[in-house]
């Protein structure tokens, strides 16, 4: 089977023929659906499941059935898109966007993280360095032409050394983190901005199907959104 797309035609054994019009996952639901637009009234709703809309069409010819099972479908040419087939494709594409920026934050935490614990180690390293350099003061306090002063300028010079190559190590994973920092930000920033565009769609989508539950979970999580960026939308 190719690799189907809304807006795709499929048609699945002599019964159901139809334009495919939501790819996803379904509430209460595992794993994968097609929710299906058919040609003919043979289906089990209108493109809503337990009153969450997924997709508009008339009465008895909407469908969903999982992504996996459909083996033997025929994906035909694609048809002309709706209102409705805009707005589901859509929403659809923001969903993989986010999902795609979701990663990226994911990958910048881990790297992060990595960054985060060889600062640590080497600030340890320094720690163990300076500590070793006290011992050595405290115990041999001889005149600076000794022995005991000779050892501890060797010690002092390769320890300035050693310090001075983690302090560029140190500098150099600041940038990094820096620049880490801001990709997080912006990253977070785009994915936000198509989380909002994303339920303006589903608030609009509940009002036109009538369902005050939908519409106020949605509208909750929009203005929790713009809140956080000091935008009062009650």
């Amino acid at each position: 089977m190719s690799l189907l797309m809304v807006n795709d035609r499929l048609t699945l054994g002599d019964k159901f023929k139809g334009t495919v019009r939501y790819i996803g996952r379904i509430k209460s639901k595992d794993g994968k659906w097609i929710g299906l637009e058919l040609d003919e009234p043979v289906g089990a709703n209108n493109g809503s499941v337990n009153g969450v809309r997924y997709f508009h069409c008339k009465d008895k010819h909407g469908i969903f059935i999982r992504y996996e099972k459909i083996r033997e479908g025929l994906v035909c040419e694609p048809r002309e898109m709706g209102d409705g087939g805009k707005a589901s494709q859509q929403a659809h594409l923001y969903e993989m966007k986010i999902k795609k920026l979701e990663e990226t934050i994911e990958a910048l935490r881990s790297a992060e993280k990595g960054e985060i614990v060889e600062l640590r180690r080497e600030n340890e390293e320094i720690k163990r360095i300076v500590l070793l350099l006290q011992e050595k003061i405290n115990s041999k306090r001889a005149d600076r032409d000794g022995k005991a002063y000779s050892e501890l300028k060797e010690l002092a010079e390769g320890s300035r050394r050693h310090i001075s190559d983690i302090i560029g190590l140190v500098s150099e994973m600041s940038e990094a983190l820096s620049r880490s920092g801001l990709a997080r930000k912006k990253a977070i920033q785009e994915c936000e901005r198509h989380r909002v565009m994303f339920l303006v769609n589903r608030i609009i989508d509940g009002v036109l199907d009538d369902d005050a539950e939908a519409v106020e979970r949605f509208k909750g999580e929009f203005e929790s959104i713009m809140k956080k960026h000091g935008i009062n939308v009650e």
